[in-house]
């Protein structure tokens, strides 16, 4: 299972931060917005197995989260164009749920034979209902990224679905975070991508309310398909 850090992405919003303040601290302020974020996933999977005492069937993992608190967006003339000075990109305060579901059952032994008993196969304990804090960062173009996208820092079942000493993790299939679904995949290829996300520029001339709705639906794991929607809501203030 993997562990990834967020810090790669503080180091990159500090750094846009220094960029977009000039050197004798002179400053215009544009405009002023709240932002918040909803959404949820849905990871739904089939693991069939025809091997005697084996688990076989399906199951899911699902959740949904929501800002507590919105994050203050505060767009600036510096000398070099409209730019940020005031947020990290980073939606601190998320809360929200994650269920894991198997719903497998165990195959029969070949004839005359039987099954190991000493542990429930599937071993669902660690499987049902939790609460949990996270946080979600925007990373904007740069480089070879030529557009906004959405990426965490894997900890929606850290510790949501740790299992206790003694009983296996819940099957996932391959699920650990909002964008950390496969184990193999490229770095950043999971991050989800924002179309008509607004620039600073943008934000900075337009006025009243402006709404990112984005819905995937992907088949990041052969075996599973995952449905993940958002919401994001920038509203000025002034």
């Amino acid at each position: 299972m993997r562990r990834r850090c967020g810090c790669v992405l503080l180091v990159l919003a500090a750094f846009s931060v220094v960029l977009a303040t000039p050197a004798d601290g002179q400053e215009r302020v544009l405009a002023r917005w709240n932002v918040t974020i909803t959404g949820s996933v849905r990871h739904s999977w089939s693991l069939p197995d025809s091997e005697p005492c084996q688990a076989t069937g399906d199951g899911s993992v699902s959740a949904q989260f929501a800002s507590t608190r919105a994050e203050r967006i505060t767009i600036a003339e510096n000398g070099f164009g409209p730019g940020d000075v005031s947020w990290d990109q980073i939606f601190h305060h998320i809360r929200g749920t994650i269920t894991a579901v198997d719903r497998r059952t165990r195959n029969p032994p070949n004839p005359g034979a039987r099954c190991d008993t000493d542990v429930p196969v599937p071993d669902t304990r660690a499987c049902g209902r939790r609460r949990f804090n996270t946080g979600l960062a925007v990373e904007a173009p740069l480089g070879t990224r030529h557009r906004y996208v959405l990426t965490d820092n894997g900890s929606f079942t850290t510790p949501a679905l740790n299992a206790p000493n003694g009983v296996q993790d819940c099957e996932r299939d391959g699920f650990e975070s909002f964008a950390f679904i496969n184990s193999t995949a490229r770095p950043g290829s999971e991050d989800l991508p924002l179309p008509r996300y607004p620039s600073d520029a943008a934000l900075g001339s337009r006025h009243g309310r402006i709404v990112v709705s984005v819905s995937q639906t992907r088949r990041f794991v052969a075996t599973a398909v995952t449905v993940r929607r958002v919401r994001i809501v920038f509203t000025r203030i002034g």
